[in-house]
């Protein structure tokens, strides 16, 4: 091609990119036109509310468009030439370690990033709280606290209060939390978590597509809003999935012909790792595994069998037995949880303080009816997957391509267990960063779509340059790059602002007794602790005011507001401190009213 043909084209492929930009300007446009700047409504653990699902929908149809726009411009500007010896890939060069390390690092700043700018250190929902209070509870090398006196002040949803007073929730997570909240920095938990994950995406992905696959994967991983926000928070998934994808690096390595005991060892006790913090997570997404490792290691020699049997064993059945134990210590019973146990206690305190009612349950139903809600569940967390597992224009557009491909077996098994095994779940999960009751299923998706677009590139390697000089097997991964592109500038701003909004309003609430220098002091507050005033913010699942600590030595015990005369017959218990009742003043400001001050027989009574 001669110089201004050259050039030509380059005109040619920058108009495309510019076009593929101009579509992402319209989609902003049609936000601030007709959405508000698309002010998401968030609050909803089933369906997306209207205006999340405009988001979405819109976001399908624009970024889709701009993606193809895109990779036809990156195309085009492209030289047509190939590097001697070298496939026709993007990402090519610079070590492995490098990526590696470099990934490990970004990792670790983006959760911090977005926990101290966007998140302001605040919870985005109830359940961190209670996470916080199992890992103080650990230790102090316990299970369970004594109940408070006149307990129904520190009633709330997730704890069982019963005269033992502990969370609802596992302990693998508070387990793993505990050494940072040993060195007060529990909010950096799933930030290191993360981190310890990317090498693991990378190690997976190198072995099943191939090492520039491996960088493909690293990328799809760092740039998952998903993901990297829940790396932010102190909820479970992050370090669930953490064992997860170790465990399926261990699978894949104890079905080496050099494998050693340490690698069915290794198999075992990740999986007991993500099954201590997520049981039905670990066995949806585990279980598949397990099978391919059993296969794996049935063609093995006796003597190697037998070997791999006894190392898978011997963790398995010690932290079975303690996990039976720790069922046993906490609620009576080797068989029944935690969970269990939180529901009883709901009933027989009246269902007061607790977002349960009379008819929740955790029995799993074959019901014609069951059987409707569970396929409108999933259908609705496959939906919500789409948008927001990596913020494309459709998360699970990449997913076909790796149809029959060699090595997806496991992957789309994984996949499909994990779904089965939600199916009776009554909700998909908080929508605040995405279907969080889904967010190990991400880890199958990352996997397979990658793989269908190494699959798919060398199937057009062997097809020659088109009009313009475009050499189309490179079009797969440009095209995943031109979806991660777009996300960063479509998706992912709306889904920060709302996320810092709604951290704002929490923020308003968690620091007003900082702000007021109050010091060894119990506030009241009433059972909805955050509210939006007038202001179009999406909702918050922060509503339940945080746990105080096992020792009740913090030095601000928040706790539920009664009424007045209860509030102060509570202030009996703690002689040393003032009471405070916490509301919400004009301009959507918290505020504090002393209880010995006679403003204070003028507030309502709290709901329970």
């Amino acid at each position: 091609m001669n110089a201004p043909a050259r050039r030509t084209g380059r005109h040619v492929a920058l108009l495309w990119i510019l076009f593929a930009f101009g579509i992402v300007l319209a989609f902003k446009v049609v936000g601030d036109r007709y959405f508000g700047a698309f002010t998401l409504d968030l609050g909803s653990g089933r369906m997306t509310a209207p205006e999340h699902t405009a988001f979405l929908a819109l976001w399908g149809f624009f970024g889709l468009w701009a993606a193809v726009a895109l990779t036809y411009g990156v195309l085009l500007l492209l030289p047509s030439a190939a590097p001697a010896g070298r496939r026709q890939w993007l990402l090519a060069g610079e070590s492995d370690r490098l990526w590696i390390a470099g990934a490990m690092i970004l990792a670790l700043v983006l959760a911090l990033a977005i926990r101290s700018l966007v998140l302001l250190g605040e919870p985005v929902t109830d359940d961190e709280s209670s996470y916080r209070f199992s890992a103080q509870l650990l230790a102090q090398g316990r299970l369970v606290g004594d109940s408070p006196p006149q307990k129904i002040f520190f009633d709330r949803s997730f704890m069982i209060n019963d005269g033992r007073f502990y969370s609802q929730y596992f302990l693998g997570w508070p387990a793993l939390m505990l050494p940072f909240l040993l060195l007060g920095a529990s909010g950096v938990a799933n930030a290191f978590f993360s981190a310890l994950t990317a090498p693991a995406v990378f190690l997976v992905a190198r072995r099943v597509t191939g090492g520039v696959g491996a960088r493909l994967a690293l990328v799809v991983y760092l740039s998952s809003p998903f993901l990297m926000i829940a790396a932010a928070t102190e909820l479970s998934h992050t370090s669930c999935l953490a064992a997860l994808v170790w465990m399926t690096w261990a699978v894949l390595r104890a079905r080496d012909p050099d494998a050693r005991g340490l690698h069915h060892g290794l198999v075992a006790l990740l999986f007991c790792v993500a099954f201590f913090v997520r049981p039905l997570a670990a066995i949806g997404l585990g279980l598949p595994w397990l099978g391919w490792w059993l296969l794996g290691v049935a063609q093995k020699e006796p003597r190697e069998r037998l070997r791999a049997v006894l190392a898978f064993a011997v963790p398995s059945l010690l932290l079975g037995a303690l996990f039976l134990w720790i069922n046993a210590a906490q609620n009576g019973s080797i068989f029944k949880s935690a969970y269990s146990a939180a529901l009883d206690y709901a009933r027989a305190n009246g269902f007061r303080f607790t977002h349960w009612t009379e008819r929740t349950t955790l029995s799993v139903s074959l019901s014609p009816a069951r059987f409707v809600s569970g396929l409108a569940n999933t259908a609705v967390a496959l939906f919500r997957l789409n948008g927001a597992a990596f913020g494309w224009p459709a998360s699970l557009a990449l997913l076909p391509l790796a149809w029959g491909a060699r090595g997806a077996a496991p992957w789309w098994a994984s996949l499909a267990s994990f779904l089965l095994f939600h199916w009776t779940l009554l909700n998909v999960g908080i929508d605040s960063f995405g279907p969080v009751h889904y967010l190990e299923a991400t880890w199958p998706v990352l996997l397979l779509s990658v793989l269908g677009v190494v699959r798919v590139t060398r199937i057009l390697e062997g097809v020659g340059p088109g009009r313009g000089g475009v050499r189309w097997s490179r079009a797969p991964a440009v095209l995943l790059l031109a979806f991660v592109a777009l996300g960063m500038f479509g998706y992912l701003p709306p889904r920060l602002r709302a996320l810092h909004a709604m951290s704002e309003v929490v923020h308003e609430a968690m620091t007003t007794p900082e702000r007021e220098g109050l010091r060894n002091a119990v506030v009241f507050a009433p059972r909805w602790i955050t509210r939006n005033c007038d202001r179009p913010v999406p909702a918050t699942f922060v509503h339940w005011r945080p746990n105080p600590d096992p020792a009740f030595e913090d030095p601000v015990i928040w706790a539920n507001h009664i009424t007045i005369a209860e509030d102060r017959r509570l202030m009996e218990s703690f002689p040393d401190r003032k009471g405070y009742v916490f509301g919400w003043a004009r301009g959507c400001k918290g505020a504090l009213v002393p209880l010995d001050d006679p403003r204070a027989d003028g507030i309502p009574s709290g709901s329970t």
